[in-house]
């Protein structure tokens, strides 16, 4: 197939979302804990006399109106309850499309654009067939102007926020690119460049394959296309180790971002979903940036090695609101933004505004990723952009590696050794705690999964030895654990599934070996020593020690 390459300004040139006629039709009113809803569905697209009926909700506060944001859906599932009714309860209008089918009521595509429809967008929705205007994101791209007239044209004129989740990030971007006209643009788990994801932007690897149907979706589709025509406050919040987006990779989105308008909140630890504090720093952000008022700038961080070869972090922070803390996160010795190990260490005042961190390593030849993150005491918490080191050449003095230990996770540890996996969009609260049901204490998590990336490199682990996982349950529950293993080009996941009874009080110790372990294709785990994260799903269970025997 012959592949067209469009640029935005050919894609869009001509277009008005306010040509054709809306056609809103109120189907319900409802109201819920205080929240009054409404849902309509809207004409976005005719062909003859079919026509895309979008179904769209809109949530409002009992105090009034207030700020008014439009969120962009993933592709694959409407938004969270939880999440729509917390910003209505914070002050918001909530406008929620049905951007792909999948909400009820649904949004109803005709015969002849049935590839927005989720279920049916086969290549639609990943490839260009044969040009950028037959893609799924293009007709979601319009679905989303239509909803900014519809909002116009229903609700009291004030500046619109447009918050994108997950990988429908593309679609905000691209609204918002493309003469969408918002006050806001919120970015939440993902950070554009979805095409480089399983490619480490650092060490080498792999390169993106450029052919013609690449470049017309580079050219046309993808979110970097349309960066370089946002011209408003840009927010971006993800995971540090994300499998959607490449926090690496979140400044050459923001090289391209014109203006200065841009902040950044990390979630240290976190796959897709956001924890509590930089979801109120994005609520902040946004309730001030819609009200015009000024929002502290991000922080900058830059790493550098001294003479006696300690490694020094240099932290400037906006002063404008009182600080409460700085702290350093970093990370040695892998590439791959998924698999990292995190680490901390508290920033020291040096002024007002400027702060200093000393960080150890054990590996002096080993690459060195860092970021800093401002806390304030108005809730508000900044990331910088990550500094990336090679500490090769340098003359890093490196921390002597502690005779190895065959223990993986122990609970005395604390809480940071774990975090939770959430399957929502962000996390309201922290559910991780520490128990102890009897002398022995464990971790364990009202919500989700758990995951750890504290493993120790320096083990040397032999092929035969046993993973013990240490459990507590009152009642038969059936607990996966997920491992994540680095492989040459990039991470395979292996499983193992055990069944666990009522544990009478105590903590049972349950051995696996290597080839318990399966991946996708029922082919089992080889050996430990590439495993970088460990992953326990099992309900309301508490986990003790685990270890290597």
């Amino acid at each position: 197939m012959k592949h067209t390459i469009l640029l935005p300004s050919a894609i869009w040139q001509g277009y008005d979302p306010d040509a054709e006629a809306l056609e809103p039709q109120l189907l319900a009113e409802d109201k819920r804990e205080n929240i009054h809803m409404q849902t309509y569905v809207v004409t976005a697209l005719s062909e003859g006399d079919d026509k895309l009926l979008v179904a769209v909700k809109i949530y409002r506060p009992d105090s009034g109106v207030g700020q008014t944001i439009l969120i962009v859906p993933e592709y694959h599932r409407p938004p969270s309850r939880e999440l729509i009714f917390d910003l209505a309860k914070s002050g918001f209008t909530v406008v929620v499309p049905d951007l792909s089918g999948v909400a009820h009521p649904p949004t109803i595509f005709p015969k002849a654009y049935e590839y927005g429809n989720f279920d049916k967008a086969g290549d639609h929705i990943k490839r260009v067939t044969p040009t950028a205007k037959e893609t799924s994101q293009y007709l979601y791209t319009i679905i989303i102007k239509r909803m900014l007239a519809f909002i116009k044209q229903s609700l009291p004129l004030n500046p619109i926020g447009l918050v994108g989740l997950g990988d429908a990030v593309e679609v905000a971007m691209q609204a918002a690119g493309s003469g969408g006209k918002v006050g806001a643009l919120a970015c939440l788990n993902s950070a554009g460049y979805r095409e480089y994801i399983r490619l480490n932007k650092y060490g080498g690897g792999k390169e993106l394959v450029m052919d013609e149907e690449r470049i017309a979706w580079l050219a046309g589709v993808a979110s970097v296309a349309y960066a370089k025509y946002i011209n408003v406050p840009t927010f971006i919040a993800i995971g540090t180790n994300s499998e959607k987006s490449d926090i690496d990779r979140v400044e050459n989105l923001l090289a391209l971002i014109p203006g200065d308008r841009t902040y950044t909140s990390f979630s240290p630890r976190t796959s897709d979903f956001l924890l509590p504090y930089t979801y109120r720093t994005f609520k902040l952000w946004l309730q001030k940036t819609l009200s015009g008022e000024a929002f502290p700038d991000c922080p900058r961080a830059m790493v550098r090695v001294n003479e006696e070869g300690k490694i020094y972090v240099d932290i400037d922070c906006d002063p404008s609101s009182m600080i409460e803390k700085v702290t350093v996160y970093y990370s040695y010795g892998e590439y791959n933004h998924e698999i990292r190990d995190w680490l901390k260490k508290e920033g020291i005042s040096v002024s007002f505004n400027e702060f200093i961190a000393t960080i150890e390593v054990s590996d002096p030849d080993a690459p060195l990723f860092v970021f800093a993150e401002v806390r304030y005491e108005n809730g508000i918490a900044l990331s910088s952009l990550p500094e990336y080191m090679e500490l090769a050449g340098q003359p890093v003095k490196a921390k002597p590696i502690i005779k190895p230990s065959r223990i993986v996770f122990e609970p005395s540890n604390g809480k940071d050794v774990f975090v939770e996996c959430y399957k929502g969009e962000v996390l309201m609260d922290y559910a991780l705690e520490i128990v102890a049901p009897n002398s022995a204490k464990g971790i364990s998590s009202k919500i989700g999964s758990l995951k750890t990336y504290h493993i120790d490199r320096h083990l040397n682990i032999p092929s035969e030895s046993l993973l013990q996982v240490e459990l507590f349950s009152s009642e038969p529950r059936e607990v996966t654990i997920t491992l994540q293993n680095k492989v040459e080009d990039g991470i395979k996941k292996y499983a193992a599934v055990i069944n666990i009874t009522d544990t009478k009080g105590f903590f049972i110790g349950n051995k696996l070996k290597a080839s318990d372990f399966k991946d996708e294709r029922m082919m089992p785990l080889a050996a430990w020593s590439n495993i970088r994260s460990i992953e326990i799903n099992g309900g309301d269970i508490i986990i003790g020690n685990i270890l290597f025997i």
